[in-house]
């Protein structure tokens, strides 16, 4: 955002002319006008988008540690790309690998642990080895209701129509009939 811009915006709104408003107004009327001037500017500055953030089950062996490693790693690789000098990029394959290492080495002792753990119990052991090979379903999560997926379904059939709708109609081939087949 430029900040020029900005500072154009608020002493062109109504917050820069203080004689033209009323002197009826109180205190909670100032703070609201101040909240939707400013609500106003900054739509128009950076208009609101709504995101869609899907959450998924993390590994269970993904720890504080793993965290701090990813961190270094995006940070370095910001650095790297802003920079490019090789000593930077060098320095981001190091750690680059070093944390791959440590995400195989937290998975491998992770898995180990709970398959020796559960050695004696096979319900346990097989259960450990389809959330191993992904074949768990996810947990159902309750932000998602049948109201919530028919108008999801709805706008997605209303957007394909709308989409298509100067498309020119199918061909089909004719369709034979009469035949009857034997066995």
């Amino acid at each position: 955002m430029n900040s020029d811009e900005l500072r154009s915006s608020i002493l062109t709104s109504r917050l820069a002319a203080p004689d033209a408003l009323p002197r009826s107004l109180d205190v909670d009327a100032l703070a609201e006008l101040y909240d939707t001037e400013l609500l106003v500017i900054a739509d128009r500055r950076a208009p609101a988008c709504t995101v869609t953030v899907r959450r998924r089950p993390s590994d269970p062996w993904f720890d504080d540690e793993c965290r701090a490693a990813k961190k270094a790693v995006r940070i370095a690789e910001r650095t790297a790309r802003q920079s490019q000098s090789s000593e930077h990029m060098a320095q981001w394959r190091y750690l680059r690998r070093a944390y791959r290492a440590l995400r195989q080495q937290k998975s491998e002792t992770y898995w180990r642990d709970r398959v020796g753990s559960e050695r004696d119990r096979p319900r346990a052991l097989w259960s450990s080895f389809e959330a191993l090979l992904g074949r768990r379903d996810a947990p159902a999560t309750g932000e998602i209701d049948a109201s919530t997926l028919h108008e999801f379904f709805d706008r997605k059939v209303d957007a394909i129509r709308a989409a298509t709708s100067h498309a020119a109609s199918p061909s089909f081939l004719p369709v034979r009939t009469g035949c009857i087949l034997s066995e």
